[in-house]
């Protein structure tokens, strides 16, 4: 249900919507890890979010939340799915080093994440449809027009 003073754009209305869905897709997939702190706040994010798909209430920081949840369901293939047919593009990560004065990419990494790089190294976020896009993306930036 949207509400009338709702600040939503229809992509972000669509995924609170589906927040029952979201937390249950989180719920599914969520196990026990290194990084089980930042499983638990994942699925406490998801809960808020189910909250306010079910009141409307308008918080100012719900943005925030959500982007928590789209970057942890962007790294599961069902939330990745369900992403993508929500016409809502994931956030990626994406790692590389510089060769011959170039970037190189040569990893990337669902979610928006600040990952410590040598000296060399790089990293840049980027939203885009799949990894593969992500990968394009910074590679058509970084290399000169002929």
């Amino acid at each position: 249900m949207i509400h009338p003073q709702d600040i939503t754009t229809e992509a972000e209305a669509a995924v609170l919507e589906h927040a029952d869905r979201l937390a249950a897709v989180n719920g599914k997939h969520w196990h026990p890890t290194d990084d089980t702190a930042r499983d638990d706040v994942m699925l406490l994010v998801a809960d808020l979010l189910r909250a306010h798909a079910e009141t409307g209430i308008e918080m100012q920081t719900w943005r925030a939340a959500l982007d928590v949840v789209l970057d942890h369901l962007a790294a599961e293939p069902e939330g990745a799915d369900l992403l993508h047919r929500l016409g809502r593009p994931a956030w990626f990560t994406v790692i590389g080093t510089t060769k011959d004065g170039q970037r190189e990419p040569v990893a990337v990494l669902p979610g928006r994440r600040r990952p410590e790089v040598a000296i060399g190294g790089w990293s840049t976020q980027v939203q885009a449809p799949t990894a593969a896009d992500a990968v394009r993306a910074v590679s058509r930036v970084d290399r000169p027009t002929a």
